[in-house]
């Protein structure tokens, strides 16, 4: 299956600075949603367990955001 994704990948044209421009989009968005997640948590709108969680899914998101900006840069 990878292979057939990768294969489509290559067979479609790319528009490189608007994939890296979602990518920061992107970036920028786990940064606001990471700053709002801590003042809930500040507020008592939730546990630190539920925060622990949120913050997990954002670091995996960010991850990969920056794993694809960084390989559209070698491009």
């Amino acid at each position: 299956m990878e292979a057939l994704i990768e294969q489509e990948r290559a067979s479609e044209p790319r528009d490189l600075d608007r994939e890296a421009k979602v990518w920061t989009k992107k970036l920028a968005e786990y940064t606001r949603l990471r700053s709002a997640y801590q003042d809930q948590q500040a507020a008592g709108l939730m546990t630190l367990q539920e925060l622990r969680s949120k913050l997990e899914e954002l670091e995996e998101g960010r991850k990969e955001a920056e794993r694809e900006l960084m390989a559209l840069r070698s491009h």
